[in-house]
């Protein structure tokens, strides 16, 4: 398992998923709870990014986690599959922290806040934004949050990593951007 660790930058370890059908040969998504031991044994926090969708690599990442956080779209499609998600790790046994909506751009289409609520019966943590600086940040393949700290996406997994582990943060904006803040 250590092969398939990597230090990143910000002082965190990312286990990559594979990016091809090749990477996928001879991997039994069962094995997860096994190759990931050696992090549970020397990191205090361990995110999994589960597979979407209820096939073996979402099933596996939601029988080895204690805690779960549910992220969804603010499209109904998106927070059904949620919702069986949410079902699926309660009969698991996982803990439910509440739930991220990512993308929110404010359209007609897009499911309230309080429907999203009220469909998954779990708190909304955050509210992710649409912004562009994400897909920036993924096409020069560096986390958001470095690309662009005081980008509104940013801003927000900022908020949403301080408020998981108990802590405010300041996000300690320049000061132009408090200035048009203070005007919306």
């Amino acid at each position: 398992m250590s092969d398939a660790i990597y230090e990143h930058d910000f002082g965190f370890k990312i286990v990559p998923a594979g990016l091809s059908l090749n990477d996928l040969k001879g991997i039994d998504a069962r094995d997860l709870p096994t190759a990931l031991l050696e992090l549970f044994a020397t990191d205090d926090i361990v995110l999994i990014d589960g597979a979407a969708g209820l096939g073996r690599e979402a099933l596996a990442a939601l029988e080895t986690s204690d805690e779960l956080l549910i992220v969804t779209n603010p499209e109904l499609p998106s927070v059904l599959d949620a919702l069986k998600a949410e079902k699926l790790a309660e009969q698991l046994g996982a803990k439910l922290l509440g739930v991220v909506v990512n993308r929110v751009g404010g359209k007609s289409h897009e499911l309230s806040i309080r429907e999203i609520e009220d469909m998954l019966e779990l708190p909304v943590l955050a509210k992710i934004p649409e912004d562009e600086n994400v897909k920036k940040a993924i096409a020069r393949r560096i986390p958001v949050v470095k690309y662009n700290p005081y980008s509104p996406a940013s801003i927000e997994f900022k908020k949403l990593a301080a408020q998981l582990i108990g802590q405010r943060i300041d996000i300690g904006l320049p000061w132009w951007k408090k200035i048009f803040s203070f005007l919306r």
